[in-house]
């Protein structure tokens, strides 16, 4: 009966000595912020479909999206860092298995005839082996195997959150030049309609200065304005090129893809509905909040690992085989040879390591909480700032386009006053020149609204698929 206190009196001692060797409690780590604190109080984000970029329906941007999806360098080493953190998992999960070695030895020695061999083996040589089966398991009372295996599996969560990151990035780099592109060919007529009307311009002063109506100032002038819209029209035309060559390296591509690459022909509509507020999900679906969550989660549960150190590890041990001088003794019943046994070590003194590792993963969740709640400030501001952008550019489309309207209506007004012979070429050419300068900037403005609303779908985290991230929760409830 007294031997049960006894053991509870030295279990409860380890214990203690365990608790010395941790030292004194780490301050509460700070709170994780979430959405509620951030005032964000918006609806759900609305769906994004996994392929939103058919919403601009160019079966050449399509096409453009999935090869740059496919070998992709950035993609593949997303999924390289899966697979490994995949095989780290399953090392995890081992320790937490029994284990079962086998082994066969066998050799043949010649026996000194001086030395504590008794007769008759003293001088003699035999065969000298043995075959067992060993099984241990790592008795994890402590929860310190489980929490490291929770640390693997978050940090799972974490590279496939990355993956739909990868991917997602690529997606927008892609669409975003692609209209970058549809606007270089729309400025490019542009500006080849202004150098013509310019060039006709030209004529007009030049024909003005032979009839002594005007001087050579005014003939002049207008050459250097001609010249000025002809250099426009190389810059776009070089803007043409330089979107092409984007678009093929993003993709994967050399100069020889270079004339694959047509004009785009994007849909009217184009772009999927995205809210317009932040949405209340945002921090759900963002893969940068989740990687930095997963991660947070990952370094909680190693902290509680870190901590179970101090604590005993316990071990079972069993084995059974044959051990024998002699290969026909071997496999005789008296070579049997067969144990178990428990056995338990304790860090009594090691230099403060174990207070040191747990030190250093509080440091390490401290640090993981501190890149979190940046990430989820970051995200939200990200989010607000592409919105609002939306909401002004939209703004500004409209009256850009009250401004083309009414100089389209000049415009007209202007020819049809030449056409009925009331005024010269001059006044209609030039109405035709303020009328290009408001699609230009209709056109700038439209583009960088699809721009806007492209680096909006990355800041929701576009589709949030495969897979979600999960809810907040304080780190050291790792599961």
């Amino acid at each position: 009966m007294r031997a049960l206190p006894i053991a509870c009196v030295a279990v409860l001692a380890v214990l203690a000595i365990g608790g010395c060797a941790l030292g004194p409690q780490h301050p509460p780590h700070a709170a994780l912020l979430e959405a509620p604190a951030l005032g964000v109080q918006g609806i759900d984000t609305t769906p994004i479909d996994a392929q939103w970029w058919r919403a601009y329906g160019d079966p050449s941007l399509d096409a453009l999206v999935a090869r740059a999806l496919e070998d992709n360098p950035t993609l593949a080493d997303a999924l390289s860092r899966l697979h490994a953190a995949d095989a780290a998992t399953a090392v995890a999960r081992s320790a937490l298995r029994p284990r079962v070695r086998g082994s066969i030895d066998e050799e043949r020695s010649h026996l000194s005839a001086s030395s504590f061999y008794p007769p008759p083996y003293a001088g003699g040589s035999y065969w000298d082996g043995g075959v067992d089966v060993a099984v241990t398991w790592h008795l994890d009372f402590w929860g310190r195997q489980h929490d490291r295996l929770a640390a693997a599996i978050h940090d799972v969560r974490a590279r496939a959150i990355a993956v739909r990151g990868a991917r997602l990035a690529i997606e927008t780099a892609v669409v975003s030049e692609y209209l970058e592109l549809d606007r270089a060919y729309a400025l490019r007529d542009l500006a080849h309609d202004a150098a013509e009307a310019r060039a006709s311009l030209t004529g007009i002063a030049t024909e003005r200065r032979r009839a002594g109506l005007d001087t050579d100032i005014e003939t002049r002038i207008a050459r250097a304005a001609t010249e000025d819209a002809r250099v426009d029209e190389l810059d776009a035309g070089m803007r043409v090129e330089i979107a092409t060559h984007r678009l093929a390296a993003l993709t994967g591509q050399g100069p020889a893809a270079y004339g694959s690459i047509g004009r785009p022909h994007l849909a009217g509509g184009g772009a999927p509905a995205l809210p317009a507020v932040v949405p209340v999900d945002l921090l759900l679906r963002r893969g940068d909040v989740g990687v930095a969550l997963e991660h947070v989660r990952s370094l909680g549960a190693l902290e509680h690992a870190a901590r179970s150190a101090a604590y005993p590890d316990v071990n079972l041990r069993a084995f059974a085989g044959l051990s024998a001088f002699g290969l026909s003794e071997l496999l005789s019943a008296p070579a049997r040879t067969m144990g178990a046994g428990l056995s338990a070590g304790l860090p009594i003194y090691d230099g403060g390591k174990v207070r040191a590792d747990l030190h250093a993963a509080n440091a390490a969740v401290d640090g993981a909480i501190a890149e979190y709640n940046d990430t989820v400030l970051r995200a939200v501001r990200e989010a607000a700032d592409q919105i609002a952008s939306i909401d002004a550019t939209a703004a500004e489309v409209v009256d850009a386009q009250a401004r083309l309207d009414s100089l389209e209506e000049a415009a007209r007004l202007a020819t049809r006053r030449r056409d009925a012979g009331l005024a010269n070429a001059g006044p209609a050419l030039e109405a035709r020149l303020r009328e290009l300068g408001a699609r230009r900037s209709l056109v700038m403005l439209t583009t960088a609204a699809q721009l806007a609303r492209v680096a909006l779908v990355a800041a929701l985290g576009g589709s949030a698929q495969d897979p979600p991230p999960p809810v907040p929760t304080d780190p050291k409830g790792a599961s």
